[in-house]
This record gives structure tokens, sequence and C-alpha cells, in this order.
């Protein structure tokens, strides 16, 4: 046994020279000026270490912990915030001490367990009477002596668990119960997270609260949480809380300011001594960041709240502490971060709906929901609840977080009765020498299904209702638009095509179907995407100027040939790596009704004569006496009939003022539609 108690001796000693390895030498007095934080007076002991603290009305105290040269200290100090004014008070009886709990029952400061100087764990509780400055032991915490539990206080009660007791099963969870009026402790339930040590604890109202700390130990290595939770006095339950916004950690500090309870700085194994401090709120079980700590980062100090602001200092940073910082609720560091949404996207067959929202430092949220949709609770937490209409519904549940530095991106989140269509279809353009081929989409929210078509010379092999399918390519597939659409219980999308190439034909060609009186004339065909070059067919007695090989060429056409010749068919084909495709035609017709037989004007004055020609506003008709009653009609060079009329008399005036000017081409026929004459007209 004595072998022992001298092997834990020196360990705690070693541990002891880390931390205190300079407070001999330097004290320090950081000024911080963040929002929500003001330095105060220095503390009027020495710096220190583990030490406690509580307040009684608008007084703190502060006092015991460990300092210079390692002593441990038995001081207590009182402040006065009215005039940032520090007093001593009787020392603490028995021996100094650190890692102890200190905490207030109405008007009345407890200070207990801890670690002394003759390396014993301690379990001796004492009452400070501020009014006489006198302390007074009371009864000793029963069960096993400790150092580094936690410890608050109601009004009425106190309460003290966890801890470390030494080497052999080091970690406690138990918790008891101090009855200020009989001087009596009474076991309540262990704590809800299991055993602890250098936890944190504060109350808010009649509720308890523990969090943070270490949960494992061994060889000091650190394995830290972040569980929070709560003990209700009322119902001897421990109920465990949202996890503490910031990193797990251990040898932290916590308060409360009226109904808000804070937890910050210490030790995470990340950043050494973090500065970040974080506000719970019990109302909604949430916590946001608060200002951060802009002095000197620090473990082990130690804090007490008079009215609306708190009181942090001393602590441990490789020297020891005495500074004091006054911190007032409200600042921040940061808007929110845009809120995360979980909840269903397909609401179809659903009449209610929850949506919960993330976001690191926010206070309030602000909701809005597409029409279908109504916000029935929760508006303005990170949680709400709707309900859902019956009919189509399609749009965005929105989120924004608010904290006092301002407001978040706003967050989209979709929701839709009937899914949401396809986006994009991915896989092969061009199939080209392929015999198999995959398609996949994204998935469509809502959707419980999918289908598919394929054009023809595809055939789905496999993958029919999902996301993704595989297919078989024939050899003769020419192109077509692969399709998908989304189905639900509530309906399907509109298809999502995807344009995928085989062997395919221009599908349009465009230019003069009638090329009478030309000597040109110039075709273009579509596009093909995958095509490397054109193939033109024409009539024989034309030929190909340019163009041959793309997709537009200008053609020659013969003058003075049989009109037969000038029929015929322009043909083109598109070739690629799949090959050469079908033809797509255009017919070009020639103008016969402007001809004879024989291809020649029928030139007969004998009948009749044209004149003036040329003609600016009108030509006259004059027939010889035996003919009466010709049809005559006038036709533009590409054939179009721009004048048709019955010439009832010998001698006839033709008004041309609306024709533009150009060739035109005259014919008279009689009442058996024969030609008995035509000739040429410029109108000039």
């Amino acid at each position: 046994m004595k072998k022992t108690n001298q092997t834990t001796r020196l360990i705690l000693s070693r541990k002891m020279q880390i931390i205190m390895i300079i407070c001999n030498l330097l004290f320090i007095s950081a000024k911080a000026q963040p929002s929500g934080w003001v330095q105060k007076a220095d503390f009027g002991g020495t710096g220190r270490t583990q030490a406690v603290s509580f307040s009684i009305g608008t007084k703190g105290y502060l006092g015991t912990g460990s300092g210079n040269d390692y002593f441990n200290h038995q001081d207590v100090w009182e402040f006065d915030p009215a005039t940032n004014v520090w007093s001593q008070k009787a020392d603490l009886p028995g021996q100094g001490r650190y890692a102890a709990v200190g905490f207030s029952i109405g008007n009345k400061g407890y200070i207990g367990t801890g670690y002394n100087t003759n390396y014993l764990y301690l379990n001796d509780f004492y009452e400070f009477d501020p009014i006489t400055n006198v302390w007074t032991s009371k009864a000793s915490l029963p069960g096993f002596a400790r150092c580094y539990a936690v410890g608050f206080g109601t009004t009425t009660k106190g309460y003290i668990g966890t801890g470390f007791r030494g080497y052999s099963n080091p970690l406690l969870d138990d918790f008891w119960e101090y009855n200020p009026t009989t001087d009596s402790w009474t076991p309540i339930a262990n704590y809800g997270g299991g055993i602890i040590t250098n936890a944190v604890a504060f109350n808010i109202g009649s509720k308890g609260y523990v969090g943070t700390g270490q949960f494992a130990y061994g060889n000091f290595n650190n394995v830290l949480t972040k569980e929070f939770w709560e003990y209700n006095p009322a119902t001897g339950v421990w109920t465990r809380k949202a996890d503490f916004g910031g990193t797990a950690r251990q040898e932290d500090v916590g308060f409360s300011i009226g109904s808000k309870g804070y937890i910050g700085g210490g030790y995470d194994g990340i950043v050494s001594n973090p500065s970040d401090y974080w506000e719970y709120n019990p109302a909604n079980d949430s916590w946001v960041q608060s200002a951060n700590f802009t002095a000197l980062g620090r473990r082990f100090a130690t804090a007490f709240s008079v009215g609306t602001k708190a009181y942090i200092g001393t602590g441990d940073n490789s020297i020891c502490l005495r500074d004091i910082y006054e911190f007032t609720p409200g600042g921040c560091t940061s808007i929110p971060a845009s809120p995360i949404i979980a909840g269903p996207n397909a609401v179809c067959l659903l009449t209610s709906a929850s949506y919960t929202a993330t976001s690191s430092g926010a206070v309030t949220y602000t909701w809005t929901t597409p029409t279908g949709i109504t916000i029935t609770s929760g508006q303005g937490t990170s949680s709400i609840t709707t309900a859902v209409a019956a009919g189509t519904i399609s749009g965005n549940v929105t989120c924004s977080a608010t904290n006092t530095c301002g407001t978040s991106a706003i967050t989209n989140y979709m929701v839709t009765k009937k899914p949401q269509t396809p986006t994009t279809i991915t896989g092969p353009l061009s199939v080209c020498g392929l015999t198999t081929a995959q398609y996949s989409i994204p998935v469509a929210f809502g959707a419980t299904s999918y289908t598919w078509t394929v054009p023809t010379g595809m055939t789905i092999i496999s993958g029919s209702g999902t996301i993704a399918i595989t297919v078989s390519i024939a050899t003769t597939f020419a192109g077509g638009a692969v399709k998908v659409t989304a189905v639900n219980a509530c309906g399907f999308t509109t298809p999502t095509s995807l344009l995928v190439y085989g062997k395919s034909a221009p599908s349009t060609i465009t230019g003069p179907s009638n090329v009478c009186g030309s000597t040109t004339a110039t075709y273009t065909c579509s596009t093909v995407p995958n095509a490397t070059s054109y193939l033109w067919t024409i009539p024989s007695t034309w030929s190909i100027v340019s163009g041959q090989n793309t997709n537009t060429i200008v053609v020659h056409l013969p003058a003075n040939v049989n009109s037969i010749n000038y029929a015929g068919s322009v043909r083109v084909q598109a070739i690629s790596a799949c090959g050469v495709s079908n033809y797509n035609t255009i017919t070009v017709n020639y103008c016969k009704s402007l001809q004879t037989a024989n291809n020649s004007e029928v030139d007969n004055k004998d009948f009749m004569s044209i004149y003036p020609n040329p003609a600016s506003t009108e030509f006259t008709v004059s027939l010889n006496p035996n003919q009466s009653n010709l049809e005559m009609e006038v036709y533009d060079v590409l054939g179009n009939k721009v004048i048709n009329t019955i010439l009832t008399n010998q001698t006839s005036t033709i008004n041309i003022e609306q024709l533009s000017i150009g060739l035109y081409f005259v014919r008279l026929t009689d009442a058996n539609s024969n030609i008995i004459y035509t000739q040429r007209l410029v109108k000039e």
C-alpha cells in the first residue's frame, strides 16, 4: 500500500509540474476587446489553476486552486462588480486544495472535495456565510473521496457527482443531493453520461446540467465527449439533450446567466486551448456559438455569474493566470452557416411532413413552403411540421438561419408530389460500331420507378424501371431519341430525351423546287451531328459547281434543253463512321406550261401582237378579228402564274404596275386548251 501511494504521488506531482512549470515566474493580464467581453480587475490572490467559484446575491467568490511552487491554496476572495474590487475573505478550513467543487444554495456558499498538498483525495464539505464571513464544516460527501467532480446548486439543494478517485477504477458516475436544512446527503440516479471526469455543471432554474469531460481514463489518454445531460430533481431523472455545440473537450468552464447556459474554453486535443464559447437554450434544446474569448486561451478556468453577466478567469496555459473578464451575452462571431435541411422530398400520399434544419451559430430559423404545403408548427425554430394538401405540389421548402450577426443564405429543398423530372440522360450520342450501350440518369426526387423508351433498332436488355439501362443496337439502327419518365403513385413526368445517332439521314433539304428560267440553284440539307461528309446526287444534265461533300451545293442548269431534262430529284446522304445513310430527296419541276411540245416559243404574229415590249406600266394585246375569248396567262421565271384573264375584245390593255422588274412569259390558249401564242415580256 505504501508503494502504491508513493507511485500515485509521483504521477500527480509530475502532472502538476507540467501545469505549474512557470506559475512562480509570471502572471498575465491580457487585454481582451471582443464583443461581449470586458477585462476587469485581476483576481486579488496569486495566479492559479483549478480554483472554484460561486456567487451569492450581487457578489462573486473565488478561491482555492494550485499556484506558485505547486502550492495549494485555501484563500477565498469576494468580487464586487459594482466597484470592480476584490476583497479577501476567511480562508477555507483545512488544507489547501485544487480540483474541488464550489456552488451556492440560496444565500450560502459551499466548497468540498478536491485534492490536497498531501496527495489525498478529499470528501470534506464546508458552508460559507457571507454575512458573518465564517466557514462551517458540514457533513462530508458519502462514497468515494474525489477530485475533478462537478457540482451545482439550486435555491434549496446542492448536487455533487462524477470525478476522479485514484488510479484503480479511477472514474465515477455517482451523484449525491445535499440538503442544507438537515445537513444530509442522499444518493440520486447516477449520471446519465456514465463515468466521467473534468466535466462542467451549472443550473438553470430548478434543473441541473452536466456535460463534456473525459469519459475514459488510462495513462492520461484523453477520450473526450460532447454529451450534455439535464437533471430534473422533481422526477429524479437524467435526460440527454443536444450535444454541446463545439468540439468534444474537458477542463472547460460552465456557467448560467438567466435562462441560458454557457460552456467554453478547456482542452479539446485539437486546438490545445480553444477560445470558443457556446450558449445553450433549454427552451428549444439548441446551441449557438457566442462571442469568442480573445484573451489567452486556457483550461481549468473558473466562472461565476452575477445578474446578467458572468465573470471568467484564472486557469492555466503553461502559466498560471489571474486575469478576470466580464462576459455579456449576445455577442456573435459570424452569421450562421446556410442550413442543412432534412425531410421528405416526395410528399405523394402524405397529409403531413416534418422538416429539420441544422446550422452552426443559428439562433432562429425562417421557413417558407410551396403552395399546397402549410406550416402548422415550429416557425422560428430548427424544426417545422407541415400539412400537405391534395393536388399537384412542386417547389422548395426554404430555410435561412439568423443570429445577432445577421442572416445566412437561403437553402432550397425540393419537394414534390409527382416525381421530379429526370434532369439529363448520360450515354453515348453516337453508337456507330457499338452492339450495346448504357444510358442513365440521376435519381429523381419522389420517383419510385422509371419508364424508358428507345427508338427502332434499339432493345432494352436490362435495367427497365431503374435509373440505368443497357440496350442492344442493331446494325440497321439509323437514330432516334432515348426517353425516360419518372413515376410514382401520384403520376409520371414529361419525358426527358437524348437524341442518339446511327446512320442518320439529313432531315430536310431546302432549295428551289422549280428551276424554270434559272441557270444556277443552291440546295442545303440539315446537318447530321456525327456526319463527316455529304453525298449529293442531281439530274444527269445538271452539274455541281461547288459544295460536294458539304451540306450546301451550288448547281448549274443547262440552257435550251428539252424541258423534261429540267425535272428530277436532288438527293443527299450523310456519311459517318456508321456508313452511308439513306437518301433525303427534293423533287424539282420544270416550266412545261410556258413551252410547247418541241420546247419552242409559238410566235404566231398572224393571230396577235403584244406591245410595247419592254413595257413599264401596261401592255396591249391585239387580236385578229376572227379571234375572241382567248385565255391569257402571264408567268414569272419561276413558273408562278401572276396574271390570268379572258380576252373578250379585239384589243385589251393589261396593267402590270404591280409586277416586279424582270422577265415574264405571256401565253394564250383557245377554248380547247391549245397554245396558240407564247411571247417573252420584259417588265422595266
